[in-house]
């Protein structure tokens, strides 16, 4: 079968189109609540790390205090078709000023982490448990 010029033209815009469309969509996001308690049911604070990034969430003070919220939302892109979210106590509450710093400053709970997809409920809930 033998394209004429204005098929293959067609097809070649239809491919860029194509290209350009999915481009454009981006990767999904998805805005999930978290919350985290320890074994009393109590809010704790902690702070939220996604995909092992913790430069991100230090800057971005992806923190949770249970003293002054219910819940905290965050926006988490979805590259791949999940996500390890990781809720980390946070000692006294405030941000850390590195990875470091919550190594040399450790709560007496242990972190909490699982994998998270799209279709997971929004509302996530963390329950830390006392180390050992």
């Amino acid at each position: 079968m033998k394209l004429t010029s204005s098929a293959l033209r067609t097809s070649a815009l239809s491919v860029i189109a194509c290209m350009a469309m999915t481009a454009c969509s981006g990767i999904p996001t998805k805005t999930f609540e978290f919350q985290s308690i320890d074994i009393r049911e109590v809010n704790c604070p902690s702070m939220i790390v996604v995909n092992d990034d913790w430069d991100t969430a230090i800057a971005e003070k992806q923190v949770f205090d249970g003293t002054k919220m219910e819940r905290f939302s965050l926006k988490i892109p979805f590259a791949r078709p999940t996500v390890m979210v990781r809720a980390v106590p946070l000692p006294d509450g405030n941000v850390p000023k590195s990875r470091g710093d919550l190594r040399n400053n450790p709560s007496r709970y242990a972190p909490d982490q699982r994998e998270l997809r799209m279709t997971d409920p929004t509302v996530q809930l963390f329950v830390f448990n006392l180390t050992r």
